[in-house]
């Protein structure tokens, strides 16, 4: 590897961008650009103007048909953070202290760069930055020089992946990160988007197929990013093509699904999920606009408590991964029944223990209901013993409860009453009042020693046929009765 240094200005930088097209701020192991915050950005300005001191920027020079090209290794968000500010993207912070150029204060805030004065434009312009070149280098000496200078910049650990990952490799994940369901159809806040969560995202669809699908790979507890960068330290140089194709498979499925258009359900829980079903969906032969009907009727109206749960705090836990994967799983099979096999099932009620506790539940209901339909069939199909009278049936000569017994438009009995008001009570004809011969309420109870005359009567009383008995035959009785009313 060979080293060298120069000054070059900012202006001859930007020709190498932009006209000459030599110089390329995209090395596979960088983390993008737009990591800065507004007052970081305006106080670069500042500190170019003040002559503070700016660190070094790192290219590496290689030759490709007969032209030196340049790609940064370090000072990417520099270079881009200048570019911008020229190109009247941003405004200075409000914070921003003034300039001194040759004693002369220049204030700096809230202004674009068009809107400042001629000389700080030209001071801008003309800066110089100290560039280390690097020639004749491996990537691995690349990606090691890359380490030692970050070694103490506050990187996040998914932008660690990167030159983990080796260069060849960042550089597949690079360009399916630049695809229009990462770069539009994703729901992701500013931070999230500065921290890369998209390319975490992405690494975590990937993790989730090598484990689950491919079994070459298993996830220990979490599905988080730190677990993706060793995912990234075991596929280094060992990401068959055959998994290659998968993903751009995918990501391509999903391009298609989503059309590019931002939904706000593919928020950052959400989409190695989305991503991981989408590679059974393409491979069950699904639609992609099948699929994506399906994903936004279950997240905007079917979405299901245990895929809510498991979407809270401890997400990234590979059980929790795990259940969501089920649930929207169990969700597309529920809409495209004739697409998924028992295996697809399996897995669905393997992964979710809500899942498998409903269909438990379903299979008991139904079978309740199969054998309430076969003591129905035996009830409806009993036949009654030849002969047998239904209940609806009156043996013949009945008399109906109502006969011979008052009417409810009778006034009632008074306590007092004579047997003359008892005379008014009708009295089906040929057979006495169901009440005569009986003591009244008001008669004491029968005392020992009582009267013979009385005790006949009870015993008379005792022969009385019951009310479902026909009094007709009962003569005797009947002539009895007749004789003491």
């Amino acid at each position: 590897m060979q080293k060298s240094s120069l000054p070059v200005g900012l202006k001859t930088l930007i020709k190498y961008y932009e006209k000459d097209g030599i110089l390329s701020l995209e090395s596979p192991i960088q983390r993008r650009s737009g990591q800065w915050n507004n007052l970081k950005q305006s106080m670069l300005i500042h500190s170019m103007l003040s002559d503070y001191i700016i660190p070094h920027m790192y290219f590496r020079k290689e030759q490709k048909e007969g032209k030196n090209f340049l790609t940064v290794l370090d000072g990417k968000q520099r270079l881009a953070t200048c570019m911008s500010f020229i190109n009247d993207e941003w405004t200075t912070h409000a914070k921003t202290p003034d300039a001194v150029l040759d004693g002369v204060h220049y204030d700096l805030a809230l202004k674009k760069f068009s809107e400042l004065e001629e000389d700080v434009r030209q001071a801008i312009l003309a800066y110089r930055f100290t560039i280390y070149q690097l020639e004749d280098c491996t990537d691995g000496e690349i990606e090691e020089t890359f380490a030692r200078i970050n070694s103490g910049v506050a990187l996040s650990k998914i932008q660690s992946a990167r030159p983990v990952l080796g260069m060849e490799l960042a550089g597949f994940f690079n360009t399916l990160g630049g695809s229009p369901f990462f770069q539009q159809s994703v729901n992701l806040t500013l931070a999230q988007l500065r921290r890369e969560d998209d390319f975490l995202m992405l690494l975590t669809i990937a993790m989730l197929l090598e484990d689950l699908y491919y079994g070459d790979f298993q996830v220990k507890t979490n599905a988080s990013a730190a677990e993706c960068v060793r995912f990234a330290e075991v596929i280094r140089g060992d990401y068959s093509v055959e998994k290659r194709e998968m993903m751009e498979g995918v990501v391509g499925y999903l391009d298609g699904a989503f059309g590019g258009s931002e939904k706000k359900f593919l928020r950052k829980t959400n989409i190695p999920i989305v991503g991981y079903v989408a590679a059974l969906a393409k491979e069950r032969g699904i639609t992609e606009q099948d699929y994506v009907s399906a994903v936004t009727g279950f997240f905007t109206v079917d979405e299901t408590e245990a895929y809510k749960e498991a979407s809270g705090s401890g997400n990234v836990k590979m059980v929790n991964v795990k259940i969501r994967i089920a649930e929207l799983l169990a969700y597309l099979i529920s809409c495209f029944p004739d697409k998924f096999g028992s295996s697809d099932r399996e897995l669905v009620e393997r992964f979710s223990p809500a899942v498998k506790e409903e269909r438990m539940e379903t299979e008991e209901k139904s079978g309740d209901i199969e054998v309430l339909e076969e003591k129905n069939e035996t009830v409806s199909g009993f036949e009654p013993v030849e002969g047998m009278e239904t209940l609806e049936d009156e043996p013949e000569g009945m008399e109906t409860l109502e006969e011979g017994m008052p009417s409810s438009d009778d006034k009632p009995l008074e306590e007092e009453s004579d047997a003359e008001s008892m005379e008014t009570v009708e009295e089906p004809e040929g057979m006495g009042s169901f009440g005569e011969g009986m003591p009244s309420s008001d008669d004491k109870p029968l005392e020992d020693g009582s009267d013979t005359e009385s005790t006949e009567t009870v015993e008379k009383l005792e022969g009385m046929p019951s009310s479902d008995e026909d009094s007709a035959g009962y003569p005797e009785i009947q002539e009895e009765m007749d004789g003491e009313g």
